[in-house]
């Protein structure tokens, strides 16, 4: 696999993606985490403006998508909890690969550690199958920060330090 910039003539694949992440985590008992048409096409078209958002591709297809935010998120500031430091970092954000693909997030989180030692995330507590792959590639549980866009606003937040 290998990561590069989304360009503006991925956005219909990544909008798939997308939308067959919602389905899948209405499956999987988390049907609230991303509501209806999130991530919001003019979201991810501001990310691809501000060169933040990444595909992930095997074999020439693209079959997975995040962003990467660099310095401080606002989302981050106030947590019930502590982070691991206080140093600079980077955050994955609207991470989601296609039905048929394995490894996205390893992938987006080998990709984010060559950039930075200091990873954060965050997830929905009913996202259980990314809440497991944080923990096996070594991030750890800091607490709860609330996300102000959703109705549903507390997130898991983890945080990956080398």
């Amino acid at each position: 696999m290998s990561v590069r910039l989304t360009r503006k003539d991925d956005l219909i694949r990544v909008m798939e993606i997308y939308r067959d992440a919602r389905e899948r985590m209405k499956e999987s008992n988390n049907p609230t985490q991303w509501p209806y048409l999130y991530p919001y096409k003019y979201l991810i078209e501001d990310d691809i403006k501000n060169k933040r958002s990444y595909v992930i591709e095997r074999d020439e297809k693209i079959v997975g998508v995040f962003a990467l935010f660099f310095g401080e998120d606002k989302t981050y500031i106030n947590i019930l909890g502590k982070w691991l430091n206080d140093e600079s970092y980077v955050t994955i954000h609207r991470i989601a690969g296609d039905r048929n693909s394995k490894g996205v997030f390893e992938e987006a989180f080998n990709f984010a550690k060559g950039l930075s030692k200091n990873i954060r995330c965050d997830t929905h507590e009913k996202n259980q199958a990314m809440r497991h792959v944080m923990t096996k590639l070594g991030f750890k549980e800091c607490g709860i920060i609330e996300v102000e866009t959703r109705k549903e606003r507390k997130r898991v937040a983890y945080h990956y330090v080398s």
